[in-house]
């Protein structure tokens, strides 16, 4: 662990570091590609949680108030507030319940609707319409299928309950999700870096095994990671393709910093 913690520094610069690196039978890079997922995770839940907060209370809680008392029986959904019903953020409609004028209407017909008034949701009497960000995604939630003869209902009292239970598990539970997908991510790009790395292997001549440059090439994924999350992730392409320019050339140091020959041992 704390060689990992120094190679934070040292595989910045240091083609000692690489040296020694190379020459380590046990290290295998898995450790350090954790690390880097642990700090990308920080950044990315302070992220969040900055985000979060930037939603005033009295947002939250204008939205939850609007919030009608829903029943759900036999498939079907119904409100105790006249249809069509808007939920609004400010001024602007966000979701529409509506059990009465879109039953039977296609879904092509709903998401054009739904892309023309910018809605997020468009409930009806079966059925849940909602779009996925800004963009043209659109998911359909059947509620007809339910066949179970439970009468569901809730108010802005359990959706006020709910949100208050998603603001403390909801945070930690996305920062293990986003920890494990990072270090896979990493996992994957050592791998396909590293063939990048057998072919430098080949062209400067080294005598480098494929564990050894797999080992190297983990290190040679913190300088680009460092430099995403310190300079933003503002043109997803251009950044990425910076990414690439940087590994690639940390690998090619890492490969000509690498000991190739055997020393003998002192009589």
């Amino acid at each position: 662990m704390n060689y990992n913690i120094i190679a934070l520094k040292d595989s910045l610069y240091s083609s000692q570091f690489y040296r020694r690196t190379a020459a380590m039978r046990s290290d295998n890079g898995f450790g350090f590609l954790a690390i880097i997922a642990l700090i990308q995770t920080i950044v990315l839940s302070v992220t969040i949680a900055a985000a979060m907060l930037m939603i005033s209370k009295a947002d939250i809680d204008g939205f939850i108030n609007q919030t009608p008392e829903v029943t759900l029986q036999n498939g079907q959904l119904s409100i105790d507030q006249p249809s069509p019903y808007r939920i609004t953020a400010g001024d602007t409609p966000i979701i529409i319940i509506d059990t009465e004028n879109y039953n039977e209407k296609s879904a092509e017909f709903i998401f054009n609707e739904m892309r023309e008034k910018k809605l997020a949701a468009l409930v009806t009497k079966t059925k849940i319409y909602t779009r996925k960000d800004n963009n043209n995604e659109y998911r359909v939630y059947d509620l007809s299928e339910d066949s179970s003869k439970e009468i569901i209902k809730f108010n802005k009292d359990d959706v006020r309950k709910w949100a208050k239970m998603a603001s403390i598990i909801l945070l930690p539970l996305a920062a293990i999700f986003i920890f494990f997908g990072v270090w896979v991510y990493k996992i994957i790009q050592m791998l396909i870096y590293s063939v990048v790395g057998l072919i430098i292997n080949s062209m400067l001549k080294r005598n480098l095994t494929y564990s050894t440059i797999q080992r190297l090439t983990s290190y040679c994924l913190w300088p680009p990671t460092l430099f995403i999350t310190l300079i933003g992730f503002a043109n997803f392409e251009v950044m990425t393709l910076i990414s690439i320019i940087i590994t690639i050339g940390y690998i090619y140091f890492a490969v000509k910093s690498a000991e190739t020959r055997i020393v003998p041992l002192a009589a």
